[in-house]
């Protein structure tokens, strides 16, 4: 009689468990299936209507292949996942900070939107340039106005070659909109960042990074200083050598100036033998004269 009563007990107890399962799986696939997709703005084409390619991973079968309950069962967990990866790709698409080649390897992301499908066609940028590429939805001229003039002029070097390279592969168009959908800037936006160094007409002491006033030895310290970390053998940046050159020229310039230091410290030397005479009493050196 008690086998009898615990077996009713266990039976109890698993069809409960089996109850409660079957509740909390049906309002997880409700609640997922019923979630509504959002499409990124300024986008030509993304995922309209029922969506369930996901399917073929469960079931190792194209779509209108599952036939029957298999199909209609297959659908709504397939779709769990794949709108829960559409809502991530949706609330990131266009903001600052995203590295968008990590997402190569996410589900669906070749899914989202033809604008980041474009990007991810391209080879994945170095570091430099995509921490230039991530802060252009917030600070779109950051990189190229802020900083030392070199830190400006690398990036500027940086980002005019990545987008001269990715507009021979896309064309001016699709890179367009991808600047738009993926990085919320306009193409005006980057023509400007492009001009930005072209319309700069600089000094050599611009380019030494020093003032215009600087002593002899402060403008012989930036020199070495920049020259030397700037230098083809040590430096391994792709502009290294365009830089040293431009570093060179402006140095030479400057040593092309006539010598107005040299003569003001002349001229202070004389002072400083004026002052020194100055302060003595005409008598008192007379008297010194005299005795002499």
């Amino acid at each position: 009689m008690a086998t009898v009563v615990n077996s009713v007990g266990t039976m109890g107890v698993i069809f409960t468990g089996l109850c409660l399962f079957i509740i909390f799986f049906s309002f997880t696939c409700w609640f997922f299936y019923g979630l509504k997709v959002e499409y990124p703005p300024n986008s030509d084409y993304l995922l309209k209507g029922q969506f369930s390619p996901l399917a073929c991973f469960w079931e190792d079968a194209p779509s209108p292949a599952l036939q029957g309950q298999a199909y209609h069962l297959a659908t709504p967990i397939a779709c769990i996942v794949t709108k829960t990866w559409l809502n991530f790709y949706r609330e990131n698409l266009g903001k600052p900070g995203v590295n968008y080649w990590e997402w190569l390897n996410f589900p669906e992301s070749n899914q989202v939107c033809a604008e980041l499908s474009a990007l991810l066609t391209l080879k994945p940028p170095t570091s430099e340039v995509n921490s230039i590429l991530m802060l252009l939805p917030s600070q779109p001229l950051q990189p190229f106005t802020e900083g030392d003039f070199w830190q400006q002029t690398h990036n500027y070097y940086l980002f005019k070659d990545w987008h001269q390279t990715s507009c021979k592969i896309l064309g001016k168009a699709t890179l367009e909109k991808v600047y738009q959908v993926c990085f919320n800037i306009s193409w005006q936006t980057v023509n400007e960042i492009l001009t930005l160094h072209q319309q700069k007409q600089l000094s050599w002491w611009q380019i030494l990074n020093i003032t215009a006033t600087a002593e002899a030895d402060e403008v012989e310290t930036a020199y070495k200083g920049l020259i030397r970390y700037w230098h083809p053998d040590i430096n391994s940046s792709p502009y290294a050598n365009q830089f040293a050159t431009m570093i060179n020229l402006a140095y030479e310039e400057y040593s092309n100036l006539p010598p107005p230091r040299r003569l003001n410290s002349f001229f202070e030397f004389l002072y400083q033998i004026y002052a020194f005479l100055a302060n003595l009493k005409p008598l008192k050196l007379f008297l010194k004269v005299s005795k002499n």
